[in-house]
């Protein structure tokens, strides 16, 4: 019964995230004003990126199982359902992924709106540099992982 109460929580709350980062998505390409352009760049990223995380949230809902001496991802999803380990193994890594790198996002978010309080907004040109930078971390981990499955 409360395996059962965990998954309508956590099937509802990806599928919310996925349908307002959808429409957060077609509201930054229909909706924004010219001088929100700049910013807008770094919503996009949040909600591509929280997009991705709940859409492959949703496909592994991976359940942890302690033990004294280890930990066991078990993959409880529609993932399961198709039997390729490795298709489960790539999606649980985009997911990880997409949470780490959602962090970095926070920061660079905090870090962006302080810049533009002291000095100016930057162009968008500076703006995609930077998110480039700040997403090296989280794609280097992500390759690794894709790497090792080989």
């Amino acid at each position: 019964m409360a395996i059962l109460i965990t998954r309508v929580i956590h099937d509802s709350s990806c599928i919310i995230s996925i349908l307002l980062n959808t429409l957060l998505t077609i509201f930054i390409f229909t909706k924004t004003p010219e001088q929100m352009r700049n910013y807008s760049i770094i919503l996009l990223v949040f909600s591509v990126i929280e997009l991705a995380t709940a859409s492959t949230c949703l496909f592994v809902f991976n359940r942890i199982m302690s033990t004294d001496s280890y930990d066991l991802n078990a993959i409880t999803g529609p993932c399961f359902l198709t039997g390729s380990s490795t298709l489960c193994f790539i999606s649980y890594a985009i997911m990880m992924h997409g949470h780490s790198h959602y962090c970095i996002m926070l920061a660079f978010g905090f870090c962006y709106r302080y810049y533009v309080l002291r000095l100016s907004s930057p162009s968008i040109a500076i703006i995609v540099v930077f998110l480039t930078v700040a997403y090296a971390p989280t794609a280097y981990i992500y390759v690794s992982i894709v790497e090792f499955l080989r």
